[in-house]
Protein backbone atom coordinates (compact mmCIF):
# COMPACT_ATOMS: atom_id res chain seq x y z
CA UNK A 1 0.00 0.00 0.00
CA UNK A 2 2.92 2.73 0.76
CA UNK A 3 4.07 1.94 -2.49
CA UNK A 4 1.25 2.27 -4.47
CA UNK A 5 0.76 5.68 -2.45
CA UNK A 6 3.90 7.49 -3.23
CA UNK A 7 3.29 6.28 -6.90
CA UNK A 8 0.05 7.90 -6.37
CA UNK A 9 2.35 11.26 -5.00
CA UNK A 10 4.73 10.81 -8.13
CA UNK A 11 2.20 10.71 -10.85
CA UNK A 12 -0.15 13.88 -9.77
CA UNK A 13 0.39 17.00 -10.60
CA UNK A 14 1.05 20.48 -8.37
CA UNK A 15 -2.30 21.46 -7.16
CA UNK A 16 -4.18 17.61 -8.31
CA UNK A 17 -6.02 16.03 -6.10
CA UNK A 18 -5.89 12.47 -4.96
CA UNK A 19 -9.22 11.07 -2.84
CA UNK A 20 -8.11 7.55 -0.52
CA UNK A 21 -10.95 5.92 0.87
CA UNK A 22 -11.16 2.81 3.29
CA UNK A 23 -13.52 0.72 5.27
CA UNK A 24 -14.69 1.65 8.35
CA UNK A 25 -13.68 0.00 11.46
CA UNK A 26 -15.87 -3.96 11.92
CA UNK A 27 -18.23 -1.78 14.40
CA UNK A 28 -19.20 0.74 11.35
CA UNK A 29 -18.64 -1.49 8.68
CA UNK A 30 -20.67 -5.14 8.61
CA UNK A 31 -18.24 -5.67 5.47
CA UNK A 32 -15.43 -5.28 7.51
CA UNK A 33 -16.22 -7.86 9.99
CA UNK A 34 -15.85 -10.65 7.86
CA UNK A 35 -12.78 -9.80 6.21
CA UNK A 36 -11.23 -9.66 10.13
CA UNK A 37 -13.22 -13.02 11.02
CA UNK A 38 -11.37 -14.73 7.25
CA UNK A 39 -7.86 -14.53 9.95
CA UNK A 40 -7.27 -17.93 11.13
CA UNK A 41 -8.43 -19.34 7.39
CA UNK A 42 -5.65 -17.47 5.75
CA UNK A 43 -2.19 -18.78 5.29
CA UNK A 44 0.61 -18.31 7.93
CA UNK A 45 2.74 -16.29 5.54
CA UNK A 46 -0.01 -14.26 4.34
CA UNK A 47 1.67 -10.89 5.39
CA UNK A 48 -0.25 -8.25 3.32
CA UNK A 49 -2.12 -6.05 4.64
CA UNK A 50 -6.04 -6.96 4.52
CA UNK A 51 -8.19 -4.55 3.09
CA UNK A 52 -9.69 -2.45 6.34
CA UNK A 53 -5.79 -0.90 7.22
CA UNK A 54 -7.03 1.98 6.82
CA UNK A 55 -9.79 2.28 9.03
CA UNK A 56 -9.92 5.67 10.35
CA UNK A 57 -9.56 8.77 8.44
CA UNK A 58 -6.33 9.59 11.18
CA UNK A 59 -4.32 6.25 9.22
CA UNK A 60 -5.75 7.86 5.48
CA UNK A 61 -4.55 11.39 6.55
CA UNK A 62 -1.02 10.09 7.84
CA UNK A 63 -0.81 8.03 4.73
CA UNK A 64 -1.71 11.62 2.58
CA UNK A 65 0.47 13.71 4.51
CA UNK A 66 3.89 10.67 4.53
CA UNK A 67 3.77 11.28 0.19
CA UNK A 68 4.00 14.92 1.13
CA UNK A 69 -0.02 15.68 0.61
CA UNK A 70 -1.63 18.58 2.17
CA UNK A 71 -5.29 17.04 3.30
CA UNK A 72 -7.99 19.49 2.80
CA UNK A 73 -10.99 17.41 3.60
CA UNK A 74 -11.96 14.27 5.31
CA UNK A 75 -15.11 12.53 6.41
CA UNK A 76 -17.37 9.51 6.65
CA UNK A 77 -20.24 8.12 4.53
CA UNK A 78 -22.29 5.61 4.56
CA UNK A 79 -22.40 2.36 1.82
CA UNK A 80 -24.83 -0.45 2.51
CA UNK A 81 -24.24 -3.31 0.42
CA UNK A 82 -27.94 -5.03 -0.60
CA UNK A 83 -27.74 -8.71 -2.41
CA UNK A 84 -31.19 -9.66 -3.39
CA UNK A 85 -30.17 -13.22 -1.91
CA UNK A 86 -27.56 -15.38 -0.19
CA UNK A 87 -26.13 -16.63 -3.73
CA UNK A 88 -25.24 -13.49 -5.16
CA UNK A 89 -23.84 -12.17 -1.64
CA UNK A 90 -21.24 -15.50 -2.49
CA UNK A 91 -20.43 -14.96 -5.53
CA UNK A 92 -19.57 -11.32 -4.66
CA UNK A 93 -17.36 -12.39 -1.72
CA UNK A 94 -15.77 -15.57 -2.99
CA UNK A 95 -14.65 -12.93 -6.52
CA UNK A 96 -12.41 -10.76 -3.29
CA UNK A 97 -8.50 -11.58 -2.92
CA UNK A 98 -8.44 -12.68 1.30
CA UNK A 99 -11.65 -15.07 -0.23
CA UNK A 100 -9.55 -16.67 -2.59
CA UNK A 101 -6.77 -17.13 -0.16
CA UNK A 102 -8.85 -18.64 2.31
CA UNK A 103 -10.42 -20.96 -0.44
CA UNK A 104 -7.41 -21.96 -0.90
CA UNK A 105 -5.99 -22.75 2.34
CA UNK A 106 -8.97 -23.76 3.93
CA UNK A 107 -11.24 -25.13 1.65
CA UNK A 108 -14.12 -24.54 0.36
CA UNK A 109 -16.66 -26.24 2.90
CA UNK A 110 -15.14 -24.06 6.30
CA UNK A 111 -14.99 -20.67 4.08
CA UNK A 112 -18.59 -21.57 2.94
CA UNK A 113 -19.82 -22.34 6.46
CA UNK A 114 -18.09 -18.94 7.94
CA UNK A 115 -19.96 -17.22 5.53
CA UNK A 116 -23.36 -19.03 5.72
CA UNK A 117 -23.15 -17.65 9.54
CA UNK A 118 -22.14 -14.51 8.27
CA UNK A 119 -25.25 -14.06 6.42
CA UNK A 120 -27.62 -15.41 8.20
CA UNK A 121 -26.98 -12.51 10.68
CA UNK A 122 -28.18 -10.54 7.73
CA UNK A 123 -30.82 -11.51 6.25
CA UNK A 124 -33.75 -9.83 5.87
CA UNK A 125 -37.03 -12.10 6.21
CA UNK A 126 -37.26 -11.94 2.31
CA UNK A 127 -33.83 -13.39 2.40
CA UNK A 128 -31.53 -10.64 0.55
CA UNK A 129 -28.57 -9.90 2.73
CA UNK A 130 -27.91 -6.16 3.87
CA UNK A 131 -24.82 -5.10 5.27
CA UNK A 132 -24.59 -1.94 6.70
CA UNK A 133 -21.36 0.13 5.86
CA UNK A 134 -19.22 2.84 7.37
CA UNK A 135 -16.87 4.01 4.71
CA UNK A 136 -13.58 6.31 6.08
CA UNK A 137 -12.02 8.86 3.26
CA UNK A 138 -9.41 11.73 3.09
CA UNK A 139 -8.58 14.05 0.15
CA UNK A 140 -5.24 15.75 -0.37
CA UNK A 141 -3.68 18.18 -2.74
CA UNK A 142 -0.14 18.04 -4.01
CA UNK A 143 1.13 21.51 -3.03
Amino acid sequence: MDRAARELARVVRSGGRIVVSGRGSPEACEMAAFGASLRPFLPDNVNAPMPGRLSTTGEIVSLLESIGLRVTTRGTSRCDFHYPDRATCWRGFASAGPVRAALRHAGEDAVLALFDEFAARHATPEGAVFLRNAYVWAAGVRP
